[in-house]
């Protein structure tokens, strides 16, 4: 199997930067993308999978999280952050995925393209990254169904998913992520509905203030959980924006 190549972080950075400044924005309408082959270099530990794009399908989030963490299992932290990686997939092996799911950038502005092909709004806006990122906080590999939290995860709303829960300190912890979408799996009904961005932000805001005299990265998903069981009856108080940010009594007497 060959190894994987990418841009140089150069090449990167100056391709984000003719974006910003409107240059060449044309290279971003066609069915591939026009790279520089002689500003790529070849990554050491990191494999080139077959077929994948043929895997990706833009009308199935999920299925195509799933394929392209399988097709990259074992990335390091270090290269599962490293914009080039992320970006140069983006730009050559997936282009025509990013492109189909993606579709807008013939008309819109350059901070579409800066958002989906470029890690300028972080992993969470990424065509490639949301998905692979989704999948690895969520996958439960000694579970009979590894997968069973990332169709959780996948159900509930893209804005909560990726604007919210994944770029959050808790969605970048991998316990808490899984206390909670085991939460979700569990009480969909309460979850899963018209408040659910709100009652969320509650989640959040109040596992922030537990942080506060709590080391949340040290405990087990279980602990987050149950915590959650505690203050049910809180959460489906929960409708709207107001009853987060404005009613202190939502907080008031929580064991924190």
């Amino acid at each position: 199997m060959e190894l994987q190549k990418i841009f140089r972080s150069s090449y990167a950075s100056q391709l984000r930067d003719d974006v910003k400044q409107n240059i060449g924005i044309e290279r971003w309408h066609g069915e591939s993308f026009p790279f520089d082959e002689s500003k790529l270099l070849v990554m050491s530990d990191v494999n080139h999978p077959d077929g994948l794009l043929e895997k990706m399908d833009a009308r199935n989030d999920m299925e195509s999280a799933i394929a392209l963490y399988e097709a990259y299992p074992n990335l390091t932290p270090f290269i599962a952050t490293y914009a080039p990686f992320w970006e140069s997939l983006a730009h050559m092996d997936l282009f025509e995925y990013v492109r189909n799911r993606w579709p807008k950038a013939k008309e819109s502005e350059s901070k579409y393209v800066l958002d989906h092909w470029f890690l300028s709004s972080g992993v969470g806006r990424h065509a490639l990254a949301n998905l692979w990122w989704t999948v690895r906080m969520s996958l439960q590999e000694e579970e009979s169904n590894p997968y069973e939290l990332t169709r959780v995860y996948f159900n509930i709303s893209a804005e909560i998913r990726t604007r919210r829960l994944l770029v959050s300190s808790l969605g970048r912890n991998r316990n808490s992520t899984i206390g909670i979408l085991k939460f979700y799996r569990d009480y969909k009904e309460l979850l899963f509905d018209n408040a659910g961005t709100y009652k969320l932000m509650y989640i959040m805001k109040y596992f922030n203030m537990l942080g506060g005299v709590k080391m949340l990265c040290y405990l087990p998903s279980s602990f987050f959980y149950n915590e959650l069981e505690k203050i049910i009856d809180r959460i489906d108080i929960v409708k709207g924006r107001s009853d987060v940010q404005g009613r202190d009594d939502l907080f008031a007497d929580l064991e924190i």
